[in-house]
């Protein structure tokens, strides 16, 4: 997470178009699993309990175990979520 903070990810996937494209991880080993969801320098992880897979649909919702420090700023900006009242 310190390396997508710092330098960020994504860009376009495609030569001749500039659609983002960012990425979700499963980082695990023998003991414990993690899924980790990122945009740009955002990001958002949490542990796996019992089974996950990732695709190219968000797979953490409101269920984060942990967020980067301006993802909820972010996710408004993109109108991703509504701003707390």
């Amino acid at each position: 997470t310190r390396l997508i903070e710092e330098f960020g990810q994504g860009g376009s996937a495609f030569e001749r178009y500039q659609w983002q494209y960012n990425n979700s991880f499963i980082i695990a080993d023998v003991s414990e699993a993690y899924i980790l969801e990122t945009s740009g320098r955002q990001y958002a992880w949490k542990k796996v309990s019992t089974i996950a897979s990732i695709s190219n649909h968000i797979a953490i919702t409101s269920d984060w175990d942990a967020l980067s420090k301006d993802a909820i700023e972010h996710a408004i900006s993109l109108g991703g979520v509504s701003p707390p009242k």
